[in-house]
Protein backbone atom coordinates (compact mmCIF):
# COMPACT_ATOMS: atom_id res chain seq x y z
CA UNK A 1 0.00 0.00 0.00
CA UNK A 2 1.23 3.47 -0.87
CA UNK A 3 -1.23 5.73 0.90
CA UNK A 4 -0.96 9.23 -0.56
CA UNK A 5 2.55 9.69 -1.96
CA UNK A 6 3.27 13.04 -3.61
CA UNK A 7 4.86 12.80 -7.05
CA UNK A 8 8.05 14.71 -7.54
CA UNK A 9 9.96 15.41 -10.72
CA UNK A 10 11.85 12.32 -11.76
CA UNK A 11 10.90 10.47 -8.57
CA UNK A 12 9.67 6.96 -7.85
CA UNK A 13 6.72 5.59 -5.90
CA UNK A 14 7.07 2.10 -4.42
CA UNK A 15 4.17 -0.20 -3.71
CA UNK A 16 3.81 -3.71 -2.33
CA UNK A 17 4.34 -5.26 -5.76
CA UNK A 18 6.95 -2.97 -7.31
CA UNK A 19 8.06 0.58 -8.10
CA UNK A 20 6.63 3.23 -10.42
CA UNK A 21 8.96 5.87 -11.90
CA UNK A 22 7.07 9.10 -12.43
CA UNK A 23 7.70 12.50 -13.97
CA UNK A 24 5.78 15.45 -12.57
CA UNK A 25 5.92 18.25 -15.18
CA UNK A 26 4.56 21.31 -13.42
CA UNK A 27 4.27 20.18 -9.78
CA UNK A 28 0.82 21.48 -8.73
CA UNK A 29 0.45 20.51 -5.11
CA UNK A 30 -3.04 19.05 -5.42
CA UNK A 31 -1.95 16.06 -7.51
CA UNK A 32 -0.81 12.84 -5.82
CA UNK A 33 0.00 9.31 -6.75
CA UNK A 34 -2.40 7.00 -4.92
CA UNK A 35 -1.83 3.26 -4.75
CA UNK A 36 -4.58 1.00 -5.95
CA UNK A 37 -5.88 -1.42 -3.33
CA UNK A 38 -3.24 -4.01 -2.46
CA UNK A 39 -0.88 -3.38 -5.43
CA UNK A 40 1.78 -0.94 -6.49
CA UNK A 41 -0.20 0.48 -9.38
CA UNK A 42 -1.18 4.13 -9.14
CA UNK A 43 -3.59 6.59 -10.69
CA UNK A 44 -3.66 10.37 -11.12
CA UNK A 45 -6.04 11.84 -8.58
CA UNK A 46 -7.38 15.35 -8.36
CA UNK A 47 -9.81 17.02 -5.94
CA UNK A 48 -11.79 18.32 -8.93
CA UNK A 49 -13.65 15.53 -10.76
CA UNK A 50 -15.62 17.74 -13.16
CA UNK A 51 -14.93 17.09 -16.82
CA UNK A 52 -13.39 20.08 -18.64
CA UNK A 53 -11.86 21.85 -15.64
CA UNK A 54 -8.28 23.09 -16.08
CA UNK A 55 -7.06 20.66 -13.44
CA UNK A 56 -8.83 17.76 -15.13
CA UNK A 57 -7.44 18.63 -18.54
CA UNK A 58 -3.91 18.96 -17.19
CA UNK A 59 -4.18 15.57 -15.45
CA UNK A 60 -5.35 13.86 -18.63
CA UNK A 61 -2.79 15.64 -20.80
CA UNK A 62 0.09 13.98 -18.99
CA UNK A 63 1.41 16.51 -16.49
CA UNK A 64 1.90 13.53 -14.19
CA UNK A 65 3.36 10.81 -16.42
CA UNK A 66 4.05 7.21 -15.45
CA UNK A 67 7.32 6.43 -17.20
CA UNK A 68 7.77 2.76 -16.22
CA UNK A 69 6.85 0.08 -13.69
CA UNK A 70 9.55 -2.07 -12.11
CA UNK A 71 8.17 -5.27 -10.61
CA UNK A 72 9.62 -7.15 -7.66
CA UNK A 73 11.22 -9.56 -10.09
CA UNK A 74 13.36 -6.69 -11.39
CA UNK A 75 11.74 -6.45 -14.85
CA UNK A 76 10.96 -2.97 -16.14
CA UNK A 77 7.72 -2.42 -18.03
CA UNK A 78 7.66 0.81 -20.09
CA UNK A 79 4.41 2.71 -19.96
CA UNK A 80 5.32 5.54 -22.37
CA UNK A 81 5.44 3.89 -25.77
CA UNK A 82 2.76 6.12 -27.27
CA UNK A 83 3.78 9.73 -27.78
CA UNK A 84 0.30 11.08 -27.11
CA UNK A 85 0.30 11.85 -23.37
CA UNK A 86 -3.50 11.63 -23.18
CA UNK A 87 -3.38 8.14 -24.70
CA UNK A 88 -0.65 7.20 -22.23
CA UNK A 89 -2.94 8.13 -19.38
CA UNK A 90 -5.79 6.05 -20.80
CA UNK A 91 -3.50 3.07 -21.45
CA UNK A 92 -2.17 3.27 -17.93
CA UNK A 93 -5.60 3.51 -16.36
CA UNK A 94 -6.60 0.35 -18.25
CA UNK A 95 -3.49 -1.42 -16.96
CA UNK A 96 -4.21 -0.31 -13.41
CA UNK A 97 -7.83 -1.45 -13.64
CA UNK A 98 -6.79 -4.88 -14.95
CA UNK A 99 -4.19 -5.34 -12.19
CA UNK A 100 -6.66 -4.19 -9.57
CA UNK A 101 -9.28 -6.72 -10.64
CA UNK A 102 -6.77 -9.58 -10.75
CA UNK A 103 -5.32 -8.69 -7.38
CA UNK A 104 -8.71 -8.33 -5.73
CA UNK A 105 -9.76 -11.79 -6.93
CA UNK A 106 -6.55 -13.29 -5.59
CA UNK A 107 -6.92 -11.39 -2.34
CA UNK A 108 -10.47 -12.66 -1.81
CA UNK A 109 -9.46 -16.27 -2.50
CA UNK A 110 -6.49 -16.02 -0.16
CA UNK A 111 -8.60 -14.39 2.54
CA UNK A 112 -11.23 -17.15 2.37
CA UNK A 113 -8.59 -19.89 2.51
CA UNK A 114 -6.77 -18.20 5.39
CA UNK A 115 -10.00 -17.71 7.32
CA UNK A 116 -10.92 -21.39 6.94
CA UNK A 117 -7.47 -22.53 8.04
CA UNK A 118 -7.45 -20.25 11.08
CA UNK A 119 -10.98 -21.28 11.99
CA UNK A 120 -10.01 -24.95 12.03
CA UNK A 121 -6.72 -24.31 13.86
CA UNK A 122 -8.45 -22.25 16.54
CA UNK A 123 -11.13 -24.89 16.95
CA UNK A 124 -8.55 -27.62 17.41
CA UNK A 125 -6.56 -25.51 19.85
CA UNK A 126 -9.67 -24.87 21.94
CA UNK A 127 -10.55 -28.57 21.95
CA UNK A 128 -7.00 -29.69 22.69
CA UNK A 129 -6.91 -31.75 19.50
CA UNK A 130 -3.84 -32.25 17.33
CA UNK A 131 -3.50 -30.06 14.27
CA UNK A 132 -1.84 -32.59 11.96
CA UNK A 133 -4.34 -33.59 9.23
CA UNK A 134 -4.53 -37.07 7.74
CA UNK A 135 -6.04 -38.23 4.46
CA UNK A 136 -8.74 -40.87 4.20
CA UNK A 137 -8.54 -42.84 0.94
CA UNK A 138 -6.42 -40.00 -0.44
CA UNK A 139 -9.39 -37.66 -0.76
CA UNK A 140 -10.84 -36.62 2.57
CA UNK A 141 -9.28 -33.90 4.73
CA UNK A 142 -9.80 -35.26 8.23
CA UNK A 143 -8.53 -34.35 11.67
CA UNK A 144 -6.10 -36.79 13.24
CA UNK A 145 -7.95 -36.92 16.52
CA UNK A 146 -11.45 -36.51 17.83
CA UNK A 147 -12.88 -33.23 19.06
CA UNK A 148 -15.26 -30.52 18.01
CA UNK A 149 -13.80 -30.39 14.47
CA UNK A 150 -14.44 -34.10 14.03
CA UNK A 151 -17.93 -33.74 15.47
CA UNK A 152 -18.67 -30.90 13.05
CA UNK A 153 -17.48 -33.06 10.17
CA UNK A 154 -19.64 -36.00 11.24
CA UNK A 155 -22.58 -33.63 11.50
CA UNK A 156 -22.00 -32.51 7.91
CA UNK A 157 -21.96 -36.14 6.76
CA UNK A 158 -25.29 -36.80 8.46
CA UNK A 159 -26.91 -33.71 6.96
CA UNK A 160 -25.66 -34.64 3.51
CA UNK A 161 -26.82 -38.25 3.89
CA UNK A 162 -30.35 -37.11 4.76
CA UNK A 163 -30.39 -34.85 1.69
CA UNK A 164 -29.15 -37.68 -0.53
CA UNK A 165 -31.92 -39.91 0.82
CA UNK A 166 -34.64 -37.30 0.32
CA UNK A 167 -33.63 -35.80 -3.02
CA UNK A 168 -31.35 -38.42 -4.51
CA UNK A 169 -27.59 -38.19 -4.80
CA UNK A 170 -27.59 -36.82 -8.37
CA UNK A 171 -30.09 -34.06 -7.61
CA UNK A 172 -28.33 -32.83 -4.45
CA UNK A 173 -25.76 -30.06 -4.91
CA UNK A 174 -22.85 -28.99 -2.74
CA UNK A 175 -24.52 -25.60 -2.32
CA UNK A 176 -27.65 -27.27 -0.89
CA UNK A 177 -25.58 -29.28 1.59
CA UNK A 178 -23.81 -26.10 2.70
CA UNK A 179 -27.10 -24.23 3.06
CA UNK A 180 -28.55 -27.08 5.11
CA UNK A 181 -25.53 -26.83 7.41
CA UNK A 182 -25.67 -23.03 7.53
CA UNK A 183 -22.19 -22.55 6.07
CA UNK A 184 -20.61 -21.38 2.82
CA UNK A 185 -19.83 -23.85 0.05
CA UNK A 186 -16.14 -23.04 0.47
CA UNK A 187 -16.29 -24.09 4.11
CA UNK A 188 -17.71 -27.46 3.08
CA UNK A 189 -14.74 -28.01 0.76
CA UNK A 190 -12.50 -27.56 3.78
CA UNK A 191 -13.74 -30.97 4.95
CA UNK A 192 -14.57 -32.78 1.68
CA UNK A 193 -13.25 -32.36 -1.83
CA UNK A 194 -16.54 -33.39 -3.48
CA UNK A 195 -20.00 -34.72 -2.75
CA UNK A 196 -18.77 -38.11 -4.00
CA UNK A 197 -16.40 -38.15 -1.04
CA UNK A 198 -19.33 -37.54 1.29
CA UNK A 199 -21.53 -40.31 -0.11
CA UNK A 200 -18.48 -42.57 -0.13
CA UNK A 201 -18.16 -42.10 3.62
CA UNK A 202 -21.90 -42.60 4.15
CA UNK A 203 -21.89 -45.93 2.30
CA UNK A 204 -18.59 -47.32 3.62
CA UNK A 205 -19.63 -46.58 7.20
CA UNK A 206 -22.83 -48.56 6.69
CA UNK A 207 -21.24 -51.49 4.85
CA UNK A 208 -18.32 -51.77 7.29
CA UNK A 209 -20.77 -51.93 10.18
CA UNK A 210 -23.01 -54.46 8.45
CA UNK A 211 -20.20 -56.82 7.42
CA UNK A 212 -18.52 -56.70 10.83
CA UNK A 213 -21.81 -57.64 12.53
CA UNK A 214 -22.37 -60.51 10.10
CA UNK A 215 -18.87 -61.83 10.75
CA UNK A 216 -19.44 -61.68 14.50
CA UNK A 217 -22.56 -63.85 14.06
CA UNK A 218 -20.72 -66.36 11.88
CA UNK A 219 -17.88 -66.60 14.39
CA UNK A 220 -20.33 -68.07 16.95
CA UNK A 221 -20.72 -71.16 14.74
CA UNK A 222 -24.33 -71.76 15.73
CA UNK A 223 -26.54 -74.11 13.74
CA UNK A 224 -27.70 -72.75 10.33
CA UNK A 225 -31.24 -71.83 11.41
CA UNK A 226 -30.01 -69.88 14.45
CA UNK A 227 -27.30 -68.20 12.38
CA UNK A 228 -29.75 -67.09 9.68
CA UNK A 229 -32.13 -65.78 12.35
CA UNK A 230 -29.34 -63.65 13.84
CA UNK A 231 -28.33 -62.36 10.40
CA UNK A 232 -31.91 -61.24 9.85
CA UNK A 233 -31.81 -59.37 13.17
CA UNK A 234 -28.52 -57.72 12.20
CA UNK A 235 -29.98 -56.50 8.91
CA UNK A 236 -33.11 -55.06 10.52
CA UNK A 237 -30.95 -53.55 13.26
CA UNK A 238 -29.24 -51.29 10.70
CA UNK A 239 -32.49 -49.67 9.52
CA UNK A 240 -32.39 -46.85 12.06
CA UNK A 241 -28.68 -45.93 12.31
CA UNK A 242 -28.08 -46.33 8.54
CA UNK A 243 -31.46 -45.37 7.15
CA UNK A 244 -30.05 -42.78 4.72
CA UNK A 245 -27.29 -45.07 3.45
CA UNK A 246 -29.72 -47.91 2.74
CA UNK A 247 -31.99 -45.52 0.85
CA UNK A 248 -29.09 -44.16 -1.21
CA UNK A 249 -27.96 -47.68 -2.09
CA UNK A 250 -31.42 -48.55 -3.35
CA UNK A 251 -31.94 -45.34 -5.31
CA UNK A 252 -28.44 -44.54 -6.63
CA UNK A 253 -26.68 -47.90 -6.85
CA UNK A 254 -26.56 -48.00 -10.66
CA UNK A 255 -25.58 -44.33 -10.99
CA UNK A 256 -22.68 -44.63 -8.55
CA UNK A 257 -21.34 -47.68 -10.36
CA UNK A 258 -21.57 -45.80 -13.67
CA UNK A 259 -19.22 -43.01 -12.53
CA UNK A 260 -15.76 -42.94 -14.15
CA UNK A 261 -13.04 -44.96 -12.48
CA UNK A 262 -13.58 -47.65 -9.87
CA UNK A 263 -14.20 -45.48 -6.83
CA UNK A 264 -17.45 -47.30 -5.99
CA UNK A 265 -16.39 -50.76 -7.15
CA UNK A 266 -16.29 -51.78 -3.48
CA UNK A 267 -20.11 -51.79 -3.53
CA UNK A 268 -20.09 -54.83 -5.81
CA UNK A 269 -17.28 -56.53 -3.89
CA UNK A 270 -19.07 -56.06 -0.57
CA UNK A 271 -22.37 -57.26 -1.99
CA UNK A 272 -20.66 -60.40 -3.30
CA UNK A 273 -19.09 -61.06 0.10
CA UNK A 274 -22.43 -60.67 1.89
CA UNK A 275 -24.12 -62.94 -0.62
CA UNK A 276 -21.54 -65.67 0.01
CA UNK A 277 -22.20 -65.44 3.76
CA UNK A 278 -25.93 -65.94 3.32
CA UNK A 279 -25.73 -68.60 0.64
CA UNK A 280 -23.27 -70.68 2.68
CA UNK A 281 -25.63 -70.69 5.66
CA UNK A 282 -28.62 -71.61 3.50
CA UNK A 283 -26.63 -74.47 1.97
CA UNK A 284 -25.57 -75.61 5.43
CA UNK A 285 -29.21 -75.65 6.49
CA UNK A 286 -30.08 -77.76 3.47
CA UNK A 287 -27.23 -80.16 4.21
CA UNK A 288 -28.36 -80.83 7.79
CA UNK A 289 -32.05 -80.97 6.91
CA UNK A 290 -33.10 -77.71 8.61
CA UNK A 291 -34.08 -76.07 5.32
CA UNK A 292 -35.76 -77.37 2.22
CA UNK A 293 -33.45 -78.80 -0.35
CA UNK A 294 -35.57 -77.90 -3.38
CA UNK A 295 -34.97 -74.13 -3.29
CA UNK A 296 -32.40 -72.07 -5.20
CA UNK A 297 -29.99 -70.70 -2.59
CA UNK A 298 -28.91 -67.55 -4.47
CA UNK A 299 -32.46 -66.66 -5.48
CA UNK A 300 -33.59 -67.22 -1.90
CA UNK A 301 -30.90 -64.91 -0.56
CA UNK A 302 -31.76 -62.12 -3.02
CA UNK A 303 -35.44 -62.30 -2.15
CA UNK A 304 -34.57 -62.13 1.55
CA UNK A 305 -32.16 -59.22 0.96
CA UNK A 306 -34.58 -57.13 -1.06
CA UNK A 307 -37.55 -57.74 1.24
CA UNK A 308 -35.49 -56.58 4.24
CA UNK A 309 -33.97 -53.45 2.67
CA UNK A 310 -37.24 -52.26 1.12
CA UNK A 311 -38.60 -52.00 4.66
CA UNK A 312 -36.72 -48.71 4.96
CA UNK A 313 -39.34 -47.11 2.69
CA UNK A 314 -42.23 -47.63 5.06
CA UNK A 315 -40.73 -48.29 8.48
CA UNK A 316 -40.89 -45.30 10.82
CA UNK A 317 -38.89 -45.24 14.05
CA UNK A 318 -41.09 -44.75 17.10
CA UNK A 319 -44.03 -46.58 15.56
CA UNK A 320 -45.96 -49.59 16.80
CA UNK A 321 -43.08 -51.97 16.05
CA UNK A 322 -39.38 -51.45 16.57
CA UNK A 323 -36.70 -53.12 14.45
CA UNK A 324 -36.36 -56.06 16.85
CA UNK A 325 -40.09 -56.84 16.62
CA UNK A 326 -39.95 -56.50 12.84
CA UNK A 327 -37.06 -58.98 12.72
CA UNK A 328 -38.87 -61.53 14.89
CA UNK A 329 -41.99 -61.33 12.70
CA UNK A 330 -39.91 -61.69 9.56
CA UNK A 331 -38.06 -64.73 10.93
CA UNK A 332 -41.35 -66.43 11.70
CA UNK A 333 -42.62 -65.91 8.17
CA UNK A 334 -39.28 -66.83 6.56
CA UNK A 335 -38.55 -70.02 8.49
CA UNK A 336 -42.01 -71.23 9.50
CA UNK A 337 -44.02 -69.97 6.54
CA UNK A 338 -47.62 -68.82 6.22
CA UNK A 339 -49.30 -72.11 5.41
CA UNK A 340 -50.44 -74.60 8.06
CA UNK A 341 -50.75 -78.34 7.79
CA UNK A 342 -49.10 -80.49 5.22
CA UNK A 343 -47.80 -79.12 1.95
CA UNK A 344 -49.94 -79.73 -1.08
Amino acid sequence: MLGNAPATAGGTVTGSHGTYRVRHDDGPGDKTIRAAHGIGAGSVTNPSRRRGTPERRRALSGEVTFMSFVGKGGLSHPLTENRNPGTRAVRHRHLVAHECRSELVRSREQAIAQRLIMEDVNTRKNSGAATTPVRRQGTTKRAASSGSASERRDHLVKLAADLFARKGFQATTVREIAEEAGILSGSLYHHFDSKETIVDEVLTTFLDDLVSRYRAVLDRRDDPRATLSEMVRVAFGTLEPHRAAITVMQNDWNYLLSLPGDRFAYLVRTEEEVERMWVEQIERGQAVGQLRGDIDTKLTYRMVRDSIWVTVRWFRPGGRLNTAALADHYITVLLDGLATGERA
